[in-house]
């Protein structure tokens, strides 16, 4: 049984975006995650979210069928929150130039100080699985990984973690 969102996806293709709801009600959750996991913010994730449902219906036609369609979104999420992120480092980089002294550490900076030793792929299958609280499965699915990678990622990831705790 073909899921249905291939079904819906035909449709807005030939220009009927009726069910568009649909789609966006199956998709949305995991594509809030992954800009969450990445950005620490509901509000940014949610406009990054947002914004790549424009860019997803924008690029329709580019979509392949018999592909996966949560994983042609979640690069599309992916790609803007990583944007948003560039964006943001050049916003703090300004910032911080005029600072004369050091602020305290929120708890986001403490949290991506902790996992900087960590790669892109590692520190977001660890923010999906241990911050966004989503089971591994989940993990493979949303980042359109295999259910082994995500799990080998994890497990060298953690390696890493506690290697760099043992330092301290």
């Amino acid at each position: 049984m073909q899921d249905p969102i291939h079904e819906v996806i035909q449709e807005m293709r030939g220009g009927d975006f009726s069910r568009f709801q649909l789609f966006h009600e199956a998709t949305h959750r995991k594509m809030h995650y992954i800009a969450y996991g990445l950005l620490s913010s509901h509000e940014e994730a949610e406009d990054v979210t947002q914004e790549a449902y424009v860019r997803f219906v924008e690029r329709i036609h580019s979509y392949k069928d018999g592909t996966n369609p949560y994983a042609f979104l979640a690069t599309i999420v992916r790609n803007l929150a990583y944007d948003e992120l560039r964006r943001r480092d050049r916003e703090t980089v300004e910032y911080d130039e005029g600072l004369d002294g050091r602020e305290e550490e929120s708890p986001k900076e403490d949290i991506d100080r902790l996992l900087a030793p960590l790669t892109p792929l590692e520190r977001e299958v660890v923010t999906l699985h241990v911050l966004d609280e989503l089971k591994f499965r989940e993990v493979a699915e949303v980042m359109g990984k295999g259910l082994s990678a995500v799990l080998v990622t994890y497990h060298r990831a953690m390696k890493k973690l506690r290697k760099e705790a043992g330092k301290e």
